[in-house]
């Protein structure tokens, strides 16, 4: 039986990764549940609707504005927290709207469900770190110290979101001692987050597929698209077979690119 998962969806009509995304939990067997601001942003069939409002109200939105071009839109501090208050109003296991789920199986959330991340070959020599995008946390008495330091809205870091992410998740996990509960590097971010051209790229197919191998989940890192200006492919489009993002199209997706 399938587990059952949360996301956040709000702003503009989704691009075909977050269709991607979506469609991939479905594929696996798991129920998933989309948050909107918007009702009527089309989701995929077998899909529930959640209105968003019941996990933070519209009013409480925030979006800090950058300087910089290309330093993200803002989405991600407020996804930090409204994650952590779904997690606290729900028993859903929360998942970004840019996870590609590989797995019917996975391995049981209770009491925490998290997993290490490194953001590239810059980055070996810090410590590890957590990232929220697949979480689970099945304790309030960590859910209300995270809330805590999240504070009150809004929550603005001018353009570091990390404040508000893994920086914050773990050094709570660390500081409370449950660094044990995290899932390998190779369950959910087998890909770092500073190669996620190579989900384009034809030369790098064989390497990148198997780096996901064991894998139950990954993350196509959509904020490093983004960034980078890297071509999102178009609802409608079939990228080359040979590519990660045109196997996981091809396979979630099939003909169906536009439900």
């Amino acid at each position: 039986m399938g587990l059952r998962f949360g996301t956040l969806w709000f702003g503009n009509e989704p691009t075909l990764l977050q269709k991607l995304s979506w469609n991939s939990y479905i594929y696996h067997g798991h129920e998933l549940n989309i948050y909107l601001y918007d009702m009527s942003i089309d989701v995929p069939s077998g899909a529930i609707k959640k209105d968003a409002n019941d996990i933070i109200l519209e009013k409480d939105i925030f979006l800090p504005k950058f300087n910089k071009p290309f330093s993200g839109d803002g989405h991600g501090q407020f996804a930090d927290a409204f994650r952590m208050y779904m997690l606290k109003k729900t028993n859903l296991i929360w998942t970004d709207s840019d996870i590609i789920c590989l797995s019917d199986n996975w391995p049981n959330p209770e009491p925490y469900l998290f997993g290490l991340f490194m953001e590239g070959p810059l980055a070996v020599d810090e410590p590890p770190r957590i990232n929220g995008d697949v979480l689970y946390i099945g304790n309030d008495k960590i859910l209300n110290e995270i809330i805590n330091e999240l504070g009150d809205f809004p929550i603005i870091y001018g353009e570091n979101q990390i404040k508000t992410g893994p920086e914050l998740l773990t050094n709570i996990i660390l500081k409370n001692n449950l660094m044990h509960f995290a899932q390998e590097k190779n369950i959910f971010h087998p890909i770092n987050y500073a190669d996620a051209i190579h989900f384009l790229k034809t030369e790098y197919f064989e390497k990148t597929m198997n780096l996901m191998s064991n894998s139950i989940a990954v993350s196509l890192y959509y904020n490093s698209w983004i960034r980078h200006q890297m071509e999102i492919p178009k609802i409608g489009s079939i990228p080359n077979e040979n590519t990660v993002i045109g196997y996981l199209i091809k396979k979630y997706l099939g003909n169906n690119l536009v439900s």
